[in-house]
C-alpha cells in the first residue's frame, strides 16, 4: 500500500446533476429546509472555534462536541462527524472529506498500568482524508487511521489502521482493501450540510435558464 495516490482530487460533478435537474419547486423547498441545518450547523462552528478548536468552514459537527471543543480539536473541511464523543485531552486532526458515525467513540488517554502511580498516558490521533468511522470504537494506543481507511460497526480499533484498509472485529482486523475512496460524494450531505454547494448549483441552473 505505499503506492497510494495521496493527491486525490475531488468530484462534485455527480452531486451538481442531481440537484441541477431537480425541478424549481423541490429546488426550493430544498432550499429552506437545508437553510436551517446550516444556521445551526454554523453556530456549532463559531462555538467551537471560540473554544480554540480549528474547524473548516465546510464542516459539520454537533452540538455536544463544540461546547466541549478545545484546541485539540483539528477538523478539514467536508466533514460530517456525528459523535460528541471524542476525547480531547490529546490532540485529534481529522482531514477531509472524513464520516464519522454518532455511535463512534474515540479515546486518547490511558494509563501505565505498570506505573506505581499509575501515571496517565496521552496519544495524539491523526484521521487521514476520506476515512469513515461507524459505530466503532478507537483505542488509546491508535495514532493513526490512513487515507480512506474504513473502521466498521461494532469493531474495536487497537492498533493503527492502514490507508484503504478495511477493518472489523474485536479486536479489528483488516478484511479487505478499499478500492476507492468517495471522491465523487458530498460528505457533508450525510447530515444536510450541504447548503453552500446547493446554493452554488441553484445559482448556476439560474444563470442556465437565461443564456
Amino acid at each position: 500500500m505505499e503506492n497510494i495516490d495521496k493527491t486525490i482530487i475531488h468530484d462534485d460533478r455527480a452531486y451538481e446533476e442531481k440537484i441541477t435537474q431537480r425541478n424549481w419547486m423541490r429546488l426550493i423547498l430544498g432550499f429552506f429546509a437545508r437553510l436551517k441545518s446550516y444556521l445551526k450547523q454554523a453556530y456549532c462552528r463559531r462555538l467551537a472555534r471560540r473554544r480554540g478548536a480549528t474547524i473548516g468552514k465546510t464542516s459539520i459537527i454537533p452540538y455536544a462536541l463544540a461546547k466541549n471543543a478545545n484546541a485539540n480539536l483539528i477538523v478539514g473541511e467536508h466533514c460530517c462527524i456525528s459523535t460528541s464523543n471524542i476525547d480531547l485531552r490529546a490532540k485529534v486532526v481529522i482531514g477531509d472529506y472524513v464520516a464519522i458515525s454518532n455511535t463512534t467513540q474515540i479515546l486518547r488517554v490511558s494509563h501505565d498500568i505498570d506505573s506505581p502511580t499509575f501515571d496517565a498516558v496521552f496519544y495524539d490521533l491523526e484521521i487521514d482524508d476520506y476515512a469513515w468511522l461507524v459505530g466503532c470504537l478507537i483505542l488509546p494506543r491508535v495514532t493513526r487511521i490512513g487515507l480512506g481507511a474504513v473502521c466498521g460497526c461494532g469493531s474495536v480499533v487497537t492498533h493503527n489502521v492502514s490507508p484503504m484498509s478495511v477493518v472489523g472485529g474485536n479486536p479489528a482486523k483488516e478484511l479487505r482493501l478499499r478500492k476507492c475512496v468517495h471522491y465523487a460524494y458530498s460528505t457533508e450531505d450525510l447530515n444536510s450540510g450541504d447548503f453552500l454547494r446547493y446554493c452554488r448549483c441553484l445559482k448556476a441552473k439560474w444563470r442556465g435558464k437565461f443564456k
